[in-house]
């Protein structure tokens, strides 16, 4: 059994905490992802207190090797979207796991 959540887990938490109907809870959460996306094509980041951040950067070109054949291509740069989590947050998750 895993501990991964998926939407649907977390929409279901969501709805029990808050009292709400699973339905509402989905649309809350389909406007958090809208707004998180337009954050990011606005600014490049997103900052959560006490949770984390979102943070976008591009990556500069490069040459690759295609396995199958061996020849090198061109890998174009692409924008990359990571995650830090905040020092609250990982303290409170080092202690969990200690």
């Amino acid at each position: 059994m895993s501990n991964k959540k998926i939407r649907a887990d977390l929409v279901t938490a969501v709805a029990l905490a808050t009292g709400q109907t699973k339905i509402h809870t989905n649309r809350i959460l389909n406007a958090l992802w809208k707004e998180l996306s337009a954050s990011f094509e606005d600014e490049g980041a997103v900052s959560i207190d006490n949770f984390g951040r979102f943070i976008t950067s591009r990556s500069a070109p490069r040459i690759g090797r295609d396995f199958q054949t061996g020849d090198t291509i061109n890998i174009p740069s692409r924008f990359r979207t990571r995650f830090v989590i905040s020092e609250s947050r990982r303290g409170a998750i080092n202690e969990m796991t200690a």
